[in-house]
């Protein structure tokens, strides 16, 4: 995969894992193990306020496709400054070789009350399709993507084991 990682974007990448290592260790330490309990995915009206990872083209195609994916999962879609939203759900996607050379999308879906005090995170890796960088992240993957995060998001929403993420405690949001 050689011309992968050019200069400029090896340097957007470092500092965006700097960035994400400060404020790692700059937010408060306000997440519980416990689940949020009673929440049904068709109660939670989400707000797809922005991705952040692809280009701009590839972040409108993904927002599309996760607004269709949670759909199909019982989530109710509002625009991003609706005031029905109970949820406001930011994406960050990454792309990367994997352990055995494959490009893989490694993910975070948080989600807040207000697009700022995270409520719930969800985290993981896919495999990407074949290519070289960004051109991996194809339809299939997007929904690769969408599936395996929303089932998370829903399973954390609902008090389901193996939510494979956090929540923060009540009264003590952690700011994204």
């Amino acid at each position: 995969m050689a011309g992968f990682l050019t200069l400029p974007k090896a340097r957007a990448l470092a500092s965006l894992v700097a960035v994400g290592l400060v404020a790692a260790c700059n937010a408060p330490s306000m997440t519980a193990t416990a689940p949020l309990t009673g929440i049904r995915p068709e109660a939670a009206t989400l707000a797809i306020l922005d991705v952040t990872g692809p280009s701009a083209e590839q972040g409108e195609r993904f927002n599309a496709i996760l607004a269709q994916e949670a759909r199909s999962r019982g989530f109710v879609i509002a625009e991003p400054n609706a005031p029905v939203a109970s949820s406001k759900l930011r994406a960050y996607l990454d792309i990367f070789a994997g352990p055995n050379g494959q490009p893989a999308i490694s993910y975070v879906l948080q989600t807040s009350a207000d697009g700022r005090n995270r409520a719930a995170r969800v985290s993981g890796v896919v495999p990407a399709s074949s290519g070289a960088g960004w051109t991996a992240f194809d339809d299939a993957a997007m929904r690769r993507v969408a599936g395996q995060s929303l089932d998370a998001l829903a399973r954390q929403l609902t008090g389901q084991p193996g939510a494979g993420g956090e929540v923060a405690q009540s009264g003590e949001p952690e700011a994204l």
